[in-house]
């Protein structure tokens, strides 16, 4: 079956899920702005450690969801963003690949740069 994004209870209290409570502080700014879009690049994890989940799911934002490493696809295909599988650099001579990090997840990144 087809993942579903929990929605928030009325009145219920908001799971901010980035790793150092980014989106919080990036909301904070934008005054709780309701409907908005975003660009999240190296979106990474569906919904543990994500600094776009919160504003798709108590917020009502759309986006996109940018994603170099392969183990990480499936969970992202089941948000409302839309899913991009790239690894966005800045166009220089740079050797890139996705490999597996200590703990076995893989993650994309630049391999060597030579300028």
């Amino acid at each position: 079956s087809e993942h579903v994004a929990p929605t928030r209870p009325a009145g219920g209290p908001v799971y901010w899920t980035s790793e150092a409570f980014q989106t919080l502080y990036a909301m904070r700014l934008l005054d709780f702005k309701r409907g908005g879009f975003f660009v999240d690049i190296g979106a990474f994890e569906a919904e543990d450690i994500s600094n776009s989940f919160p504003l798709e799911v108590y917020y009502g934002w759309d986006g996109i969801c940018v994603e170099a490493g392969h183990s990480q696809l499936w969970s992202l295909s089941h948000r409302r963003c839309r899913l991009v599988h790239a690894l966005l650099f800045d166009g220089s001579d740079a050797d890139y690949d996705t490999r597996a990090s200590d703990d076995g997840v893989n993650m994309a990144g630049i391999a060597s740069h030579t300028t």
